[in-house]
């Protein structure tokens, strides 16, 4: 079970700067001094962080749009979830 849950609100940090690229996004975080790079699934997750959302909402989305089992689907947005949180780039909203 993963450690989010799946009704906590989440956004995007505003200051991160973004650019699409073929495969994903490529991003920069100056604060921290880290570029990152997403797949397009994580690149899509982000764009839906835009407006703040909870897992659940997102792992709703991605079903619509993916052919992927639920549960696979709770299991890798929950985690890569935790990954944008782990590295700052996302934050958990009150």
């Amino acid at each position: 079970m993963p450690d989010l849950l799946l009704d906590e609100r989440l956004r995007r940090r505003d200051d991160i700067i973004s650019a699409p690229i073929d495969d994903g996004y490529v991003m920069l975080d100056a604060d921290a001094g880290k570029y990152l790079q997403f797949n397009p699934v994580a690149a899509h997750i982000w764009d839906l962080l835009e407006q703040p959302r909870t897992a659940r909402d997102i792992v709703f989305a991605l079903q619509s749009q993916f052919d992927v089992d639920a549960e696979q689907c709770v299991v890798d947005t929950c985690g890569t979830l935790e990954q944008l949180l782990a590295l700052g780039v996302v934050r958990r909203l009150e």
